[in-house]
């Protein structure tokens, strides 16, 4: 998980950890799948990019 983040430019949060969870979660009951393939979850964070980006810069004031 934390590549994938990394990938983006996102923060390594726990918060975006469990979040790619839910999403994927949620991803994977909606195609009937039970593993995601990489193309996948690079399309699902890049869809939900914004979600991230605000855990993003709440983790990086917190860290100030």
């Amino acid at each position: 998980m934390n590549y994938k983040l990394r990938k983006f430019d996102l923060s390594q949060s726990k918060d975006n950890r469990e979040l790619l969870v839910e999403l994927g979660d949620a991803e994977k009951e909606a195609l009937g799948k039970t593993i995601l393939s990489h193309e996948e979850v690079d399309a699902l964070i890049e869809r939900n990019i914004e979600k991230f980006a605000e855990k993003k810069s709440v983790d990086d004031s917190d860290a100030k």
